[in-house]
């Protein structure tokens, strides 16, 4: 099975971003339909966790955006 995400996550040079730009750090969240940044861990940890699990076997050549919604891959 081959499989891809495309993260959106706070990751440190997220972190250090927005904090040196709140201002544009608010425009870009404002930009997510979920409103929010993910969480490496509880977004897009759980995410693969579940594509390499036994429920999703039969899933292959998949783009999987974990962006909240922010981007299109139509």
């Amino acid at each position: 099975r081959v499989n891809a995400i495309a993260p959106h996550a706070l990751s440190p040079g997220l972190a250090c971003w927005t904090e040196n730009n709140p201002e544009e750090a608010a425009e870009f969240v404002a930009s997510i339909p979920m409103r929010r940044i993910g969480d490496c861990e509880g977004d897009i940890g759980r995410a693969v966790v579940a594509l390499v699990g036994p429920d999703l076997r039969y899933l292959t050549g998949a783009l999987v955006p974990l962006d909240g919604g922010q981007a299109f891959f139509g």
